[in-house]
Formats: structure tokens, sequence, C-alpha cells
């Protein structure tokens, strides 16, 4: 080691002892970007896209307010959370679909089919049911505060803790229907 130690040599060794400094912190993970990105969160996902109208899709909390929807055929689409204010859905076929949750405000529904739709938990004030299929739908704890019902099926419907004040009904269908207190209602099933 005496060759480290001669004249000539003496600047050299401060730079080869930085020089394996320095190389043992890079080796070792300890440089200062390693650190950053060690403290970076992590991407966030990618915003979900836009809902796709079609049977069994996911529109999960979209925003569908004051859109025509009329004559569309997606059974089993989810709704859930979504904003249907003041919607049109006339003519649409939503066959077991989720609408749990969902705003439908002021919407139309007239000749929709929404037998064995999860309804639970809906926002309807104002909505117009008119002749609307709503057989074997779940209605728990539904807001059809002044809904209007024209010839709605109700056949198996549950209304079970559903807030009725001023709900308008001309010519519902009441079978086998469980209203809001939990028991039967059952003003038109033929015997």
């Amino acid at each position: 080691m005496d060759f480290l130690a001669t004249p000539k040599n003496k600047k050299v060794l401060p730079m080869i002892i930085a020089f394996t400094v320095l190389l043992t912190i890079t080796a070792c993970g300890g440089n200062e970007k390693t650190t950053k990105e060690e403290n970076t969160p992590p991407p966030t996902p990618p915003e979900r896209s836009e809902c796709v109208l079609k049977p069994n899709a996911n529109c999960i909390n979209a925003d569908l307010s004051g859109k025509n929807l009329a004559g569309l055929v997606i059974p089993g689409i989810d709704f859930s959370g979504a904003n249907l204010e003041g919607t049109l859905l006339n003519n649409a076929i939503l066959v077991g679909a989720d609408l749990s949750n969902t705003n439908l405000s002021g919407a139309q529904l007239s000749n929709t089919n929404l037998s064995s739709a999860n309804l639970m938990d809906i926002l309807a004030p104002g909505a117009l049911f008119h002749k609307t299929d709503l057989s074997n739908a779940l209605l728990l704890r539904a807001d059809l505060n002044t809904t209007v019902f024209v010839e709605t099926n109700l056949r198996s419907a549950n209304l079970t803790g559903a807030l009725v004040s001023g709900l308008e009904d001309r010519d519902a269908i009441w079978c086998n229907t469980i209203y809001t207190d939990g028991k039967p209602r059952n003003d038109d099933c033929q015997n």
C-alpha cells in the first residue's frame, strides 16, 4: 500500500475513496433519486370510462340526468347510485336491472319494463310510471313521495318501508304486493 502514499498519488487516494463510497451508496439503493421515488405516491388508476348502455353493463354512479334513453334494451344493467333525474326511459327494457340508490326524480317511465329490478332506496319524487311493469321489483325504502302510478303493474313487488306521501295511484295493479307496512296488498287479484 506504500504506492498510494507517494506524493504523486496523494491526490488520487481521496478520489478513489470518494468513488468507492459513491459506488457503495449507489449499489445499496441510497441515491437521492431512489429516495424521491419511494416517497412518490403510487399512480392513481385511470378514470372509469363512460358508461356504455348495453345489457349487463356497469354504469354505477353514472350521470345521465335529463338524457333520452327511450326504447333502449338494456336488461341487467347496473345503474346503482346513478343520477337519472328527469331522464326519459319510455319503452325501455330494464328487466333485472340494478337501480338501487338511483335518483329518478321527475323521470318518465311509460311502458318501461322494470320487472325483477332492484329499486331499493331510489329517489323518485315526481316520477311518472305509466303502464310500467314493476312486477317482482324491490322498492324497499324507496322515496315515492308525489310519484304517479298510472296502470302500473306492481304484482309481487315489495315496497316495505317506502315513502308514499302524495303518491298518486291511477289504476295501478296491486296483487301479492308487499306494501310499505310489510303487509300484503291484494286489491286487484283475480280469484
